[in-house]
């Protein structure tokens, strides 16, 4: 597959999602109780309108790819606005696509900080992985 970046975007690119891993990945290790590892990775925490924006992640307990359900919700000044319907997953890898509409509440949204709050449900616990994003234009 052929990469659509120019070598030097594609380098930045790949510092940035580094930094938001290492930003994001701490909140995992918080959920008390939990008998599990998740992790989640996104893209850049400054989606823009219309573009897609992936998020990826895994959950493990030890060596063992866990399946489950996983959705998200959308919070903005502290009100979920949106809540996904909960989808499976399996092989301890998930992926949520997203594109966020260019009109609506979405669009009105442009420059506020909001939630991206992922959950997730396994056989062996729950958890919640949170990142702060600021939509652009």
């Amino acid at each position: 597959m052929q990469s659509l970046l120019s070598p030097g975007l594609a380098r930045a690119t790949a510092a940035a999602l580094a930094t938001v891993t290492a930003m994001i990945a701490p909140a995992s290790a918080g959920a008390a109780g939990a008998g599990f590892t998740a992790t989640m990775h996104v893209p850049t925490l400054t989606p823009v309108l219309g573009q897609t924006w992936i998020v990826t992640g895994s959950a493990t307990k030890g060596a063992t790819k866990l399946s489950g359900k996983v959705r998200y919700q959308m919070i903005v000044l502290g009100a979920v606005e949106h809540t996904d319907p909960w989808k499976s997953f399996s092989g301890g890898r998930f992926k949520e696509v997203l594109v966020f509409p260019k009109s609506g509440l979405a669009a009105l949204a442009v420059g506020l900080k909001m939630t991206f709050s992922l959950q997730l449900k396994t056989k062996d616990g729950s958890k919640t992985l949170n990142a702060t994003i600021v939509e652009q234009k």
